[in-house]
């Protein structure tokens, strides 16, 4: 009987050592999505940027969509350059809500459409970045280590996209 308890508690413990490395361990965005990144052939992408300019609140809006392997791999090169670790919000049965993780939002908010060669179903990736220390893609909640790449891809996009209309 202690032997058995002792196999139980062994079990538990490695289980919960590895779940604590599956959720620590650093990984490319392509642990993340459904096909490596290198292989997406369309990104669009929509930059928001909200703040406050001389008293007045400020919201500008940038447009960029790269066709083709080649436009897209700028973009794709970016996100790879970032390491991202998985969340456990993901193992919980209800959904995640809000992204609020105690942290402040910087007012920059950045929509990928990542399309995939063919057009199957589950080909499509949706990536959300609220500010450079949430993500999401497709639903699932990402951290992303550091935030480096997300100024990297604000600057990449605000300076090859285009203004968007003010509404």
């Amino acid at each position: 009987m202690k032997k058995r308890k002792a196999v139980i508690w062994c079990t538990i413990a490695v289980m919960a050592l590895g779940l604590i490395g599956w959720r620590l361990w650093p990984r490319s965005i392509d642990s993340f999505m459904p096909r490596p990144s290198r292989e997406a052939e369309r990104v669009s992408c929509a930059l928001t940027v909200l703040g406050t300019e001389n008293g007045q609140s400020v919201n500008r809006s940038y447009n960029l969509t790269a066709e083709g392997e080649r436009e897209s791999r700028n973009l794709m090169n970016i996100l790879r350059r970032g390491q991202y670790q998985a969340s456990f919000t993901n193992l919980m049965p209800w959904t995640w809500g809000s992204m609020g993780s105690g942290k402040s939002y910087d007012g920059r908010t950045i929509v990928m459409d990542v399309t995939f060669g063919n057009t199957e179903p589950g080909t499509a990736v949706d990536i959300t970045f609220f500010g450079n220390d949430r993500v999401s893609v497709d639903g699932r909640r990402i951290n992303p280590i550091g935030n480096d790449m997300f100024d990297e891809l604000v600057e990449y996009i605000m300076a090859e996209g285009e203004p968007a209309e003010s509404q």
